[in-house]
């Protein structure tokens, strides 16, 4: 049985072992718009979040970001650094609700 949300149901075909040759290919092709869609709509969110920012909030991003970058490379590299509270925070903050918050982040 498929549960009721379609993240759940897609999630719950990929691993389905599909009779037909021509449905696999079907649900494949399906699966593929779908991501591509959620990626659009989610590149096209993120466009517009950032084109609403004022300066001071650009600069927060790419302060947080920047640190975040450093979190990265120090992991990749064995080293136990940690990002601040306040930039997972913001992070938080500014990514709730499909980015639309992301204008509103001042800290």
């Amino acid at each position: 049985m498929l549960p009721e949300d379609l993240a759940g149901r897609v999630k719950g075909l990929e691993n389905y072992e599909f009779v037909s040759p021509e449905a696999a290919a079907l649900f494949e092709t399906l699966s593929e718009r779908l991501r591509e869609q959620l990626m659009s709509n989610y590149v096209n969110q993120l466009t517009d979040a950032v084109q609403g920012m004022s300066g001071a909030q650009m600069d927060r991003m790419k302060d947080m970001m920047a640190e975040l970058n450093d979190d990265a490379r120090s992991n990749v590299s064995g080293a136990k650094r940690r990002t601040s509270r306040a930039s997972w925070s913001a992070l938080a903050t500014c990514s709730q609700a499909n980015l639309r918050p992301l204008t509103n982040c001042s800290r």
